[in-house]
C-alpha cells in the first residue's frame, strides 16, 4: 500500500491496549479495502487481536428506509465474511463522537477509512483528540488520495485530469491483502446490535425501498460483470440517453463504499472495450474532482462555494 494513503491523526501512543479497533464508516466491505488491510498490519505487529466496528447513525443527514436498508444489506455480507475470518464485527447505534471515547480504553491503535465531507472530517478530528491511542486514517474510497492528486481545489476537469490521471498507474495496484489469524470473536461489547434484529421503523418511510436492487459487495460485483460484459460498448455514445440502459449503477455501491473504485478502474481497463475511457473519466476523473472539490472548499454545501458570475 502507497503510504500516501496513510494519515496520523494525532500523535499519542500506540500498541498498549488489548485489541486493535477499525471503525468502519465509509467503507463498508471486506474486499480491497486498504483500511482493513492496514488494521490487520498493525494488530499482526502489535500481536493483539483486531475487532472492526461500525456505527449506526439513525439522523444521518437526508437518510431514509432506501438508503439505510442498501446500507444493512452490505453490512450484513460485511459481518458475515469478517466473522467467518475470526475478526468480531460490533455494531453499535448512535452518535461516533460520543461512542468512540468510551470503545476506545482497550484499543492499542484505532484506523479509520476516510470520507471528505464536514460531519465525517469532524468526527475524526474529534476522535483524534479525545481518545488515549493513536488514530490514523487511510483513504480507500479513491484511486488517488486526495492531497496526492492535488494541493488545492481545481476549478475543472480540464486543470485535475492530467494530474490525477498521471499518477493512476501508480495507485490504482497498490492493494495487497495480509495474512491474518488471530480470533477477537470472544470479544464483548455491551450495547452491541443485532443486524438481523434491527428495525428501520424508525427511518424516514417515505423513500421505499428496492426490492429487487440489493446492496453489498457480491452485487456490486455482480453488477458490475453484467455492465462489462454487456453495456460498456456502448457506454461512450449512449451514456446520456436513459432509454439506453447502458450505466453501470456503481453509484449506490461506491456510495457506501461497498466496492473498490481501484478494483472497478482495473476490471474497466482489462476489457480493453471502446467504452473504457469514456468510462474511466466518469470514475475517476469526475468522481475525485467532486472529493477534491469538498475537501478544499469549505463553503461546499453552500451557494457561496459558487463563483460569483454563477452566483
Amino acid at each position: 500500500m502507497k503510504t500516501e494513503r496513510i494519515h496520523r491523526l494525532n500523535e499519542k501512543t500506540s500498541g498498549r491496549g488489548e485489541f486493535v479497533l477499525y471503525w468502519m464508516q465509509a467503507s463498508q466491505r471486506t474486499d480491497e479495502n486498504h483500511a482493513l488491510e492496514f488494521a490487520k498490519q498493525e494488530a499482526k505487529i502489535f500481536g493483539v487481536p483486531l475487532v472492526v466496528l461500525f456505527i449506526i447513525v439513525v439522523d444521518y443527514p437526508s437518510a431514509n428506509l432506501r438508503s439505510f436498508s442498501f446500507m444493512l444489506d452490505g453490512l450484513r455480507e460485511v459481518k458475515y465474511r469478517l466473522e467467518d475470518s475470526g475478526i468480531r464485527f460490533v455494531i453499535l447505534k448512535g452518535n461516533p463522537t460520543d461512542i468512540l471515547p468510551s470503545v476506545s480504553e482497550n484499543c492499542a491503535e484505532i484506523i479509520t477509512d476516510v470520507g471528505y465531507l464536514k460531519h465525517q472530517i469532524a468526527w475524526r478530528k474529534k476522535l483524534a483528540s479525545a481518545v488515549k491511542c493513536s488514530v490514523l486514517a487511510v483513504e480507500t474510497n479513491v484511486v488517488v488520495p486526495v492531497e496526492t492528486a492535488s494541493i488545492k481545489e481545481e476549478y475543472s476537469a480540464a486543470t485535475f485530469r492530467r494530474k490525477v490521471m498521471e499518477l493512476v498507474p501508480e495507485f490504482v495496484n497498490d492493494f495487497s491483502p495480509v495474512e491474518f489469524k488471530s480470533s477477537s470473536l470472544r470479544i464483548e461489547f455491551e450495547g452491541s446490535l443485532n443486524l438481523e434484529e434491527f428495525s428501520l421503523a424508525d427511518m424516514d418511510q417515505s423513500v421505499p425501498e428496492v426490492i429487487d436492487f440489493r446492496g453489498g459487495q457480491e452485487a456490486a460485483k455482480a453488477t458490475l460483470q453484467r455492465f462489462i460484459a454487456i453495456k460498456i460498448d456502448r457506454f461512450e455514445e449512449d451514456r446520456n440517453d436513459p432509454n439506453c440502459d447502458c450505466l453501470s449503477q456503481m453509484s449506490p455501491f461506491l456510495h457506501f463504499g461497498q466496492i473498490s473504485p481501484s478494483w472497478i478502474a482495473r476490471k474497466v481497463f482489462e476489457s480493453h472495450s471502446p467504452g473504457t475511457d469514456a468510462y474511466i473519466e466518469e470514475l475517476i476523473v469526475r468522481r475525485e474532482l467532486s472529493m477534491n472539490f469538498v475537501f478544499y472548499n469549505p463553503y461546499y454545501d453552500s451557494f457561496k462555494s459558487l463563483p460569483s458570475w454563477a452566483q
